[in-house]
C-alpha cells in the first residue's frame, strides 16, 4: 500500500474508532433514541427496508419499548417483510396484550391470508376487553363487507366513528360502504363529515372526487381532485394515489397526464414504471420498451426492471422468455406482488388453472390492496362460475376504491350470473352515470335484459352503445341480434344495410353485415361482405378464417382448407385457424398432420381444451396414452365441466385399466352427453369390464339404438353379443 493509501486508511480507522468510542459512550435508551430518530428520518422517505434496520437496532437497545417496536411493524410492513411483521406483532402483543391498533393490524393480516375464523376471533375479543375503542368494530365491519354484508358493515363502521369521532378510517369506510350500497345521500353526509374533520386530507379530497364522480356531477369532481393534487404536490406517493385512482375509474388520459408531469417535476422512477405498466395496459409496447428501457440504464437489471421486462414479454407472447424473467424478479424479491400475479396470469394462459390461482391468491396476500390481483382472482371466478368468489374478491376492492370500473363490472356479473337481476341493473345503470359516453354499461344492461328475455328493453340499451361506440362491431353485432329476438328483423337488415351504404370503405361495417347474412342464414351474402373485408384488408387473417367456416357450413371442406392455410399464411400464430385446420385434417384421417396444428395451437397460446381434448384423442388411437393424458389433463384443467373432456380423460383411464379413476369421468359424461353414440359405448365398455352385465347391455344397446354405424359399432355389437350368452 503506497503512503497516501495507508494515510487514507488510517483516517478511515480513526473515524470507526471515534464512532465506536461515542457509540460505548452512550447508554442504551440514547442508542434506542438514536437509531429511532434515524428510522422515522428513513420513513419520511419512504425507505421503509432501510428503517427496518434502524428500528431494529433500536430494539436492541430498548427491548421494552412498545412504541418503537410498533415503528418497526409499521416499517417492515410496509417493506412487505410480512414474517418479520408478525413475529414483531407477537412480540408486543406479549409485553402489551392491549395493544389495540396491534391487535387490529393482527386481525387484518388474518383476514388478507384467507382466515377468515382468526380474524373474527380477534375482532369479537377486541370488542369484549376494548369496548370503547374503535379496534374491533372496524374488523368487524371490514369481515362483514368481505362477506358481502353490506348493512352490517356499515353498522359496524358507524360504532367505531361513535367511539372515536375524529379519526378519518372509520367515516371513510362509511362513506364507501354507502356507496356500494348505491346510498348516495347517506354517503354525501360521510363525506361532508370527512372534509369538516380533515379538510387537508389527500385521501379525503380523493374519495370525494370519486363521490362525485359516481354521481355524475364531474365539476366538482374535478375540483376535488385538483385540490388533492394541490395538497400532494411534492408527495411521490400521493401524486401516484392519485394516478390510480384515476386508472380505477377508467381515466387513463388523466392518468396519463399526472404521470408525465410526476416523471418531469420529481424525476420519479415509481412514476416511470407506472407508465411502463400504463402502456403496457393499453397495448402500447413499444414506448412501454423504451420507459422499460430508460429505467434499466447500464446497470443490471434490478427486481423492478425484470419485472416490468417481464410484463412486456408477456405483451409480445413470448411465454417462455416472460416466466424466465418474472422468477428472477421473484427471487430477487419475495415479498412482492407483482411477479406472483404475472406468473400466476401466465400459468391460467398455459392453461394451469389451479397454479394460477394459486399464484394469485399469493399475490393479493403479499399485497391486501392489488386491486389487479383481486380482479385476476374475480375473472377465474367468473369463468368458472363461482359467483360468491367473484363477489368477495370484488367487494375487496369495492371497499378500498367504491368507483373502480373493473370491479364494479365483476361485482354486477356475479350478480348476473345469480340472477339476482335488480342489484346487476343498479349497478350497471350507476356505470352509465359515472361514465355516460361510455359504451360498456349500455352493453351490459342490453345483455342483462336479454337474459330476462326483455328484447325490446335490450334493443334500447344497445342503441345507446352503439351510439357511444359506433366502431364497437361486438356492440353492433349485440344490438342487431337483439332487433332480430324482439322481431324487428327487418329494421336489423336495413340498418346494417346502411351502414354499408353509408361508409363502405370502412371494413368494421362490413363484418357486422357479414356476421348479421350469417346470423341470419344468408350465406352467400355473408361470403360476399367477408370478401369485401378481405379486399379492404388484405394483410387480415379474420376474414379468410370466417370465410372457411361458411365453407365448412356449406360442405365445402377442400375450399374450407384452402382458406384456413390461407389465413394461416397471414398469421401463423391464429389459434382459431390452427385447431379449425387441425379438426378438418382429422375428419380426413391425416392425424399426423392434425396432430402438428394441434401442437402448434397450444403453443400459440397454451389455454386452448379444444386443441388439447382432441390431441389427447387422436394420440389414444394411435396408442400414446401417457402423452394422451397429460394433454386430457391439461384440457380439463381449463373447462373442468366440459362433458367431451370428461369422457376423453375416462376413456384413457379405461384403456390405462384405471378402472375407478374412469368410473365417475364416464358416467356424469353418459349422463350428460346421452345422445353421444361414442361416449355411450365409452360406459358400456367400462360397465362390462367391472362386471356390471345389465347396465353394460343397456348403454350399448342404446349406443347402438343412436348409430348403427358409429365408428366402435363393431366392437359394441361383438360385446353385447357376449354379454348376453
Amino acid at each position: 500500500m503506497d503512503r497516501c493509501g495507508r494515510k487514507r486508511c488510517a483516517q478511515l480507522m480513526g473515524v470507526l474508532m471515534a464512532g465506536l468510542m461515542t457509540a460505548c459512550g452512550q447508554s442504551d435508551t440514547e442508542q434506542a433514541a438514536a437509531y429511532a430518530g434515524r428510522g422515522d428520518r428513513a420513513v419520511e422517505q419512504h425507505q421503509f427496508r432501510e428503517a427496518t434496520i434502524d428500528y431494529l437496532n433500536a430494539v436492541q437497545h430498548a427491548p421494552h419499548d412498545t412504541s418503537i417496536r410498533w415503528k418497526l411493524i409499521q416499517a417492515s410492513l410496509h417493506a412487505a417483510d410480512y414474517d418479520r411483521t408478525l413475529s414483531e406483532l407477537r412480540s408486543l402483543l406479549q409485553r402489551e396484550p392491549g395493544h389495540a391498533p396491534a391487535r387490529l393490524l393482527l386481525g387484518r393480516l388474518y383476514l388478507t391470508a384467507a382466515k377468515p375464523d382468526e380474524a373474527a376471533r380477534m375482532a369479537k375479543e377486541l370488542v369484549a376487553t376494548l369496548p370503547d375503542h374503535p379496534a374491533g368494530y372496524l374488523l368487524q365491519g371490514e369481515l362483514a363487507a368481505q362477506e358481502g354484508e353490506l348493512m352490517k358493515a356499515l353498522d359496524r363502521f358507524e360504532q367505531a366513528h361513535a367511539r372515536d369521532s375524529l379519526s378519518l378510517e372509520p367515516i371513510l369506510a362509511a362513506g364507501n360502504v354507502a356507496m356500494l350500497m348505491n346510498d348516495s345521500v347517506r354517503a354525501a353526509l360521510w363525506y361532508q363529515l370527512a372534509l369538516e374533520r380533515h379538510p387537508d386530507s389527500i385521501d379525503v379530497h380523493l374519495a370525494r372526487g370519486n363521490y362525485f364522480l359516481a354521481v355524475g356531477d364531474r365539476d366538482t369532481s374535478e375540483r376535488e381532485f385538483d385540490r388533492a393534487l394541490e395538497l400532494g404536490r411534492d408527495s411521490e406517493p400521493a401524486r401516484l394515489s392519485l394516478v390510480v385512482q384515476h386508472l380505477a375509474r377508467g381515466r387513463q388520459d388523466r392518468a396519463l397526464r399526472e404521470l408525465e408531469d410526476v416523471i418531469q417535476t420529481l424525476g420519479s422512477s415509481k412514476g416511470r414504471a407506472l407508465l411502463a405498466e400504463l402502456l403496457l395496459e393499453t397495448g402500447r409496447a413499444e414506448e412501454a420498451a423504451v420507459v422499460i428501457g430508460e429505467l434499466a440504464g447500464k446497470v443490471p437489471p434490478d427486481a423492478v426492471t425484470l419485472y416490468l421486462q417481464g410484463r412486456l414479454a408477456m405483451v409480445t407472447q413470448r411465454w417462455e422468455e416472460a416466466r424466465n424473467l418474472l422468477t428472477q424478479s421473484m427471487a430477487m424479491q419475495e415479498s412482492k406482488a407483482g411477479p406472483h400475479l404475472w406468473l400466476g396470469r401466465l400459468e391460467l394462459i398455459e392453461g394451469h388453472a389451479a397454479k394460477g390461482e394459486a399464484l394469485l391468491e399469493r399475490a393479493v396476500r403479499l399485497d391486501p390492496d392489488n386491486s389487479a390481483g383481486h380482479l385476476a382472482l374475480a375473472e377465474l371466478y367468473l369463468r368458472q362460475n363461482r359467483y360468491d368468489r367473484v363477489l368477495r374478491e370484488s367487494l375487496e376492492v369495492l371497499r378500498r376504491h367504491p368507483g373502480h370500473l373493473e370491479a364494479a363490472l365483476m361485482y354486477a356479473d356475479a350478480n348476473a350470473g345469480r340472477e339476482h337481476w335488480q342489484e346487476a341493473e343498479s349497478v350497471y345503470q350507476t356505470i352509465c352515470k359515472q361514465l355516460p359516453d361510455n359504451p360498456i354499461g349500455y352493453r351490459k344492461l342490453g345483455q342483462l335484459a336479454r337474459r330476462q328475455g326483455l328484447t325490446t328493453k335490450a334493443v334500447t340499451w344497445y342503441a345507446q352503445a352503439v351510439a357511444h361506440a359506433p366502431d364497437d362491431v361486438e356492440a353492433w353485432m349485440e344490438y342487431l341480434s337483439a332487433m332480430v329476438a324482439a322481431d324487428q328483423g327487418q329494421r336489423a337488415d336495413h340498418l346494417a344495410s346502411t351502414e354499408v351504404r353509408e361508409r363502405p370503405q370502412d371494413p368494421r361495417r362490413w363484418e357486422v353485415a357479414a356476421r348479421h347474412h350469417r346470423a341470419r342464414g344468408r350465406l352467400e351474402q355473408a361470403r360476399a361482405a367477408w370478401r369485401t373485408v378481405s379486399e379492404l384488408m388484405p394483410n387480415a387473417a379474420g376474414p379468410y378464417f370466417e370465410l372457411a367456416q361458411l365453407d365448412l357450413a356449406q360442405q365445402r371442406p377442400q375450399d374450407a382448407e384452402m382458406r384456413l392455410r390461407q389465413a394461416l399464411a397471414k398469421d401463423g400464430r391464429f389459434m382459431e385457424a390452427l385447431t379449425a385446420l387441425a379438426i378438418l385434417l382429422s375428419s380426413q384421417a391425416k392425424v399426423d398432420e392434425a396432430n402438428q396444428y394441434y401442437r402448434k395451437a397450444l403453443a400459440a397460446l397454451g389455454a386452448n381444451p379444444i386443441a388439447a381434448n382432441n390431441l389427447a384423442v387422436n394420440l389414444v388411437e394411435q396408442g400414446q396414452l401417457d402423452e394422451a393424458l397429460r394433454y386430457a389433463l391439461q384440457a380439463r384443467e381449463v373447462a373442468p365441466s366440459a362433458p367431451f373432456i370428461l369422457d376423453t380423460l375416462g376413456w384413457i383411464y379405461y384403456k390405462k385399466e384405471l378402472w375407478e379413476h374412469a368410473a365417475p369421468l364416464l358416467a356424469e359424461a353418459a349422463e350428460r352427453l346421452e345422445s353421444n353414440p361414442v361416449v355411450r359405448y365409452h360406459y358400456g365398455m367400462l360397465l362390462a369390464k367391472r362386471g356390471e352385465r345389465a347396465l353394460a347391455e343397456k348403454e350399448l344397446a342404446s349406443a347402438l339404438s343412436l348409430d348403427a354405424q358409429f365408428s366402435e359399432a363393431r366392437e359394441a355389437q361383438e360385446i353385447l353379443v357376449s354379454l348376453k350368452r
